[in-house]
């Protein structure tokens, strides 16, 4: 098993938390100056579906390739796990920023929301703690 219940978890309520408040307080775009899309129109817009797509295609294997190149050197089934489960919070965290200002197509937006960059630094610290500190191993029922 790739992952354990209490690794989706974690990515889902503890890593996207902080990040999820940090994008509420988001300076509002030029996007929310447009009309309403048409009643019929696609959930997605042009070309996002095939960027969703790629992107978490990217994210996927990337953590296979270290779940199965650990186990492939002869690594323990736990180490792997680590392993995929730190790569899928370390490239969602990543990939928050691939969808901002997709207009201008540059990072120029940072310094407009400074709560993201502390939040993403606060995830990254948090998982680093949730991996190394042995009280928080033990959360985690081992692989058998």
């Amino acid at each position: 098993m790739l992952l354990l219940p209490i690794h989706i978890i974690w990515m889902n309520l503890v890593t996207d938390g902080p990040t999820a408040l940090a994008l509420g307080a988001e300076p509002a775009e030029k996007v929310m100056k447009r009309s309403p899309r048409k009643p019929g129109a696609g959930l997605l817009g042009r070309g996002d579906g095939l960027r969703v797509t790629i992107l978490g295609g990217y994210i996927a294997l990337v953590a296979l390739a270290l779940f199965w190149g650990e186990l492939a050197v002869g690594g323990t089934k736990l180490h792997a796990q680590t392993l995929a489960f730190t790569a899928f919070v370390v490239l969602e965290k990543a990939n928050v920023f691939n969808f901002r200002h997709l207009d201008d197509g540059s990072f120029s937006g940072l310094s407009r929301n400074p709560w993201l960059l502390v939040a993403v630094a606060t995830v990254l610290v948090l998982q680093v703690a949730v991996v190394q500190v042995p009280l928080f191993n033990d959360w985690s029922p081992p692989c058998r």
